[in-house]
């Protein structure tokens, strides 16, 4: 084999998984890897190599047909709030309110309501509407996105921490919203007397 070359055996992957595990190594990859980063060519580079249409097309064939188990949909799903997180306390996320939480908003502060947007509450993660004075949590559900009529079994989850949490929650559905934002906001002021 050539010098440089090498082909990647089950002993090879084994012993780098074993290395990577190591604080010290692994604290001296990151800092290569930042270091390696912060320079413009390998930057670009890297960047050119994955959008690579050959490339997305190999990622996106190696996960067909891959099933995640719960407790790693999880783990991506608590990752991904903390990203959320940080970026919200560096005032750096960018929200993209759909047209529903937009019509919400607006119907809510032309009721003098004090609101929280996009609140974050831990291991829950981010909910569309806080209502401080009432503690009642507002959710703006689309129809595609939370399978409507039913809901999906996340919304039911998280429902049930919430309400385990002590807060009121109110959801609606897009079209409620669209068609009858006075109902929906009629929904609200009924529960300002704390009623679940």
């Amino acid at each position: 084999m050539p010098t440089g070359v090498y082909k990647k055996t089950k002993q090879h992957i084994k012993a780098v998984k074993i290395a990577l595990n190591k604080p010290e190594i692994k604290e001296k990859t990151k800092k290569a890897i930042k270091i390696a980063m912060n320079k413009p060519e390998i930057k670009e580079k890297h960047k050119k190599s994955f959008n690579r249409p050959e490339v997305k097309e190999k990622m996106r064939k190696s996960h067909i047909g891959k099933k995640l188990s719960e407790k790693t949909k999880e783990k991506l799903r608590f990752a991904q709030i903390k990203k959320m997180k940080e970026q919200y306390d560096n005032k750096t996320i960018k929200w993209c309110n759909t047209d529903i939480e937009i019509l919400m908003y607006e119907g809510l502060l032309s009721e003098g309501y004090i609101i929280a947007k996009q609140y974050y509450i831990d291991d829950i993660g981010f909910v569309d509407f806080y209502l401080l004075e009432y503690n009642i949590i507002i959710e703006c559900d689309g129809e595609y996105w939370h399978n409507y009529p039913y809901g999906t079994n996340n919304d039911k989850k998280r429902d049930k921490k919430l309400k385990k949490l002590g807060y009121n929650l109110l959801r609606f559905w897009g079209n409620e919203i669209k068609k009858d934002l006075n109902g929906c906001l009629n929904k609200i002021k009924g529960n300002k007397n704390g009623r679940p």
